[in-house]
């Protein structure tokens, strides 16, 4: 599934999440937010270690602490997603702020994640 977000008639952002759900489980642990603040936007990618609805049940966790407390930096969001996740089976997750005023992106991966930052070549600021 991909979602765009828009600012007037030009894309922002473009993106897609993809969740794989195991045989025999009712539920994935894997699942994303990508939510406008101040300033810019916030993307997030959990997975919920293991399975089925334990996994969901972290993952939930994380991303419900993420939207509740989106305009705050990573680091700290990360603080936050650890404390609430203690007495569940915890999770791996990717949080990018991007900051449209200072024309920055942070970054922080926790477990065993990767960042991949591409831009369009028709964009404004591809060099």
């Amino acid at each position: 599934m991909t979602r765009y977000f828009r600012l007037g008639p030009r894309a922002l952002i473009d993106w897609s999440f993809s969740a794989v759900r195991p045989a025999g489980e009712s539920e994935s642990g894997d699942m994303a937010l990508v939510t406008a603040v101040t300033n810019g936007m916030l993307m997030a990618a959990v997975d919920g270690a293991g399975h089925g609805r334990e996994a969901a049940n972290a993952a939930r966790i994380a991303i419900t602490t993420l939207r509740e407390h989106a305009g705050e930096g990573i680091a700290a969001l990360l603080r936050r997603c650890h404390l609430k996740l203690k007495g569940t089976r915890g999770a791996v997750m990717s949080l990018v702020a991007f900051d449209g005023e200072r024309n920055e992106m942070k970054w922080l991966g926790v477990g065993n994640v990767s960042g991949l930052l591409v831009r369009r070549p028709d964009h404004p600021g591809f060099p």
